[in-house]
């Protein structure tokens, strides 16, 4: 059975990041020098969703982790889509594709580097 409380960070983190979305993005984001910083943003951002996923799935679920770090990515990435798509009505904010590439990439670096590390551990590992 599943327990919520586990679910509550990924779900707040994704409020705040659809909050941020939800404001016109400031001009001094414009120019190329900061798209790659906005960028790094993006792949710390969906970073953290993917990490926060991944937590909550461990100890929320009875998932095996061969399948907890498939589904964290997966829902960061339609997390990533969703909101690209809400940006598209955003005065000042547009839909970007390498946006959702960026978070996808993020949310596949996370995966691999915990499923390296072997991070998060439970007590009762499930392969």
């Amino acid at each position: 059975m599943a327990k919520p409380l586990p679910f509550v960070p990924p779900v707040l983190y994704m409020g705040l990041i659809f909050f941020m979305s939800s404001r016109p993005a400031p001009e001094f984001f414009q120019g190329w020098p900061l798209y790659w910083g906005m960028k790094s943003l993006h792949l710390c951002e969906y970073g953290m969703l993917a990490l926060l996923w991944v937590v909550a799935l461990l100890y929320g679920t009875t998932l095996p982790l061969r399948r907890l770090y498939p589904l964290g990515v997966l829902l960061t990435f339609l997390w990533g889509v969703s909101d690209e798509w809400h940006q598209a009505f955003v005065p000042g904010r547009t839909a970007q594709l390498t946006d959702v590439l960026t978070d996808l990439t993020a949310a596949v670096l996370c995966a691999v580097c915990c499923a390296a590390l072997r991070w998060p551990r439970r007590k009762n590992h499930r392969a």
